[in-house]
């Protein structure tokens, strides 16, 4: 069978030609097999039977004379046989799957009836005489691209003015598009155009926008907490400059940044058996607890020099709502976003004011993105950062990929932080302190920090006997890649030193009901803990944390745990189509130290726990949440929350908590 093969598709008919009915010039015949190949813009593939072979270079007529590039002479003018066919090199997306375009469509039909016997007839029956009757539809078809779980390496952009349409399926002049007018540009090269226009389909997930691949970015040292979308695939480097020189030029440092976020939390748990409820305890019973959080991010850079650098960081933030229970009764509390102020309204406060101050050492250099708490601009790898006002003492420690922001991550207190952790804070969570981040190369930092401690346990005031209340802070991160996948290790220190209570002294003082403030004096309390994450493939990765502290000592500003140990899994929705989605699923074992144990057994109370008297058991708590893009900058999580053996008590419980989280960032 043969058929006739004319001119390649221009890309603007939206029905391929007949077989054997080929427009334009005839040529000679070919196999059936060899007709034009697809160019991918064509709406339909090729008949069944019309295969498209692989595109061989074009053969010079014979009798051609040779010449240097192909060896021969190619014929005066342009044929049909061997002019550039528009598109013929367009690559199609991943897996040849053709882009199908229908823009519109219009049907009308007409319809009459013969008059038909009938003995009888009501208003909802056919009647048997009728006018002709007619009815039109058309549609017009709109489709966009707007995200693709597996990006294309490259795009095909044609010149607009390149392509002069006489009408559906032709063009005028007869001429094509030349391979030579076909830019080819990689991915890197239009994301700064987008970007500019409001257009990037590569925007993070939730608040950060760092880039890098499941768990990989840079260096944090602007305090953003938030790491990329799992399963999102983000370029080498965010705005990197020589990426970005083929479009918009080089990218300038800005001066400012300007970030902000809103989060709401429900819950509600099950009315779960409890013989006995204490003064600290989770409440059997309760109605829905409610969390709201904003906050805006500020960042300026006052000055800069070739290689240091000085930015000021403003964060003011509102809060109000609280935790089931006064946020008492658990110590792995199952919202990461309550705090127990006990003010359910609304309250404003400034929860970061401080200045960085950036030294650089020389060297290589990289592109730092503009980020929340974090100006865009050029830095060097090797560099000192000094850190001093108004911050959070797990901004520049405890760092993890996959668990870290209970608004877009998980929400329970032990996997947002290392639980054992006692750090420094008011009861909102801040503090004033000094910090120094100095980042050794790619794949080595080292941070230390010293802060202030609250004045009571987790108080709000602060106690400004600066030479003996502090808490302490030194941390070592490994960053390295397994099997040419990412991952971190990071090997925290840590001693605080504030008028504390000792849970021996007091059951000494007092067997039964022990008081531990009656034994309060400045005292130390010590421990470690490691945070662990590793990318396992594209879209999964997993990550765990390890801490102890030494128990003896009043729990005093975080919450009431002395050992602990997490390990979950987070995947990007890409498999399901939805790659800004994930899912994540973690589980939870909390326990504290015998004199701690001791204590809460003959009936005393901690800041956070207290059930009159306990059955000790470790606390076990399973979370798992699916978080929803619903569009750019907006979230919808469920999550839920198994806790076996709330506050240690086995006599309490199983409670089980749902969860809905929505968040806004800009």
């Amino acid at each position: 069978m043969n058929v006739t093969e004319g001119r390649g598709d221009t890309g603007l008919s939206r029905y391929p030609p007949a077989e054997g009915e080929r427009y334009g010039q005839p040529v000679p015949a070919t196999n059936v097999g060899e007709g034009r190949s697809d160019t991918g813009v064509s709406s339909f593939p090729p008949a069944e039977g019309e295969r498209n072979p692989p595109a061989e270079e074009p053969r010079p007529p014979s009798g051609a004379e040779p010449t240097d590039d192909n060896g021969t002479v190619s014929p005066p003018g342009p044929t049909a046989a061997n002019r550039p066919r528009a598109g013929a090199n367009a690559p199609k997306g991943r897996g040849g799957a053709d882009r199908q375009i229908v823009p519109a469509q219009a049907t009308t039909v007409s319809q009459v009836n013969d008059v038909f016997p009938f003995p009888y007839f009501n208003s909802t029956g056919l009647l048997p005489i009728e006018p002709l009757v007619t009815s039109m539809t058309g549609t017009l078809c709109l489709a966009a691209a707007l995200r693709e779980s597996e990006k294309d390496e490259y795009q095909d952009i044609f010149d607009s003015d390149t392509l002069e349409s006489d009408g559906p399926g032709r063009t005028s002049g007869g001429e094509a598009i030349a391979d030579s007018q076909i830019k080819r540009v990689g991915a890197a090269e239009t994301r700064p155009l987008l970007a500019r226009l409001g257009l990037d389909p590569w925007q993070t997930f939730g608040s950060g926008g760092e880039s890098g691949n499941i768990s990989q970015r840079q260096r944090d040292t602007g305090l953003s907490r938030y790491p990329p979308a799992e399963g999102e695939r983000s370029l080498p480097s965010a705005g990197a400059p020589a990426e970005a020189n083929g479009l918009l030029g080089k990218n300038e440092a800005a001066w400012y940044s300007a970030h902000a976020q809103a989060t709401v939390v429900t819950q509600v748990h099950n009315v779960f058996p409890a013989p006995y409820t204490g003064p600290h305890s989770l409440k059997p019973s309760e109605p829905a607890a409610n969390t709201m959080t904003g906050t805006v991010y500020y960042a300026a850079r006052l000055c800069e020099s070739e290689r240091n650098d000085t930015q000021i960081i403003f964060n003011p933030e509102v809060a109000g709502g609280a935790g089931f229970s006064g946020t008492d009764g658990v110590a792995g509390f199952p919202n990461g976003e309550a705090t127990r102020v006990g003010v359910p309204n609304p309250t404003p406060y400034i929860a970061r004011l401080y200045v960085r101050q950036t030294f650089g050492f020389g060297g290589e250099r990289e592109w730092a993105p503009d980020d929340e708490n974090q100006v865009a601009g050029e830095r060097d790898v090797r560099r000192l950062a000094v850190i001093v006002g108004k911050l959070a003492a797990p901004d520049i420690a405890d760092d993890n990929n996959y668990a870290k922001a209970p608004r877009t991550q998980f929400l329970n207190w032990a996997l947002v932080y290392n639980g054992a952790w006692d750090y420094p804070a008011n009861v909102r969570g801040y503090t004033y302190g000094v910090a120094l981040d100095y980042n050794h190369s790619k794949n080595l930092s080292f941070s230390y920090g010293v802060f202030t401690e609250p004045a009571v346990a987790n108080g709000a005031p602060l106690d400004w006997h600066l030479l003996k209340a502090q808490g302490q802070v030194a941390e070592m991160e490994n960053r390295y890649e397994l099997n040419g996948r990412p991952g971190t290790i990071r090997w925290m220190t840590f001693l605080s030193h504030a008028h504390m209570g000792n849970y021996n002294e007091a059951l000494q003082l007092m067997p039964v009901d022990p008081d531990i403030t009656k034994t309060r004096s400045y005292r130390y309390k010590y421990g470690c803990g490691v945070s662990f994450d590793q990318a396992l493939t594209d879209d999964i990765g997993f990550f765990s944390r390890l801490g102890w502290n030494d128990g003896h000592s009043e729990s005093w500003a975080y919450t009431e745990i002395d050992r602990t140990a997490t390990a979950g899994f987070v995947m990007g929705g890409r498999r399901w189509c939805r790659p800004y989605d994930r899912i994540g699923l973690a589980g939870i074992l909390n326990g504290i130290s015998g004199p701690h144990r001791d204590y809460l057994e003959a009936g005393g109370l901690g800041f956070i726990l207290g059930d009159g008297r306990l059955k000790y058991g470790l606390e076990q708590i399973l979370e798992t949440y699916y978080a929803w893009q619903v569009s750019t900058g907006i979230v919808v999580t469920l999550d839920f929350q198994e806790i076996v053996n709330p506050g240690y008590n086995t006599q309490r419980g199983p409670v089980e908590v749902g969860s809905i989280r929505v968040h806004w960032d800009h």
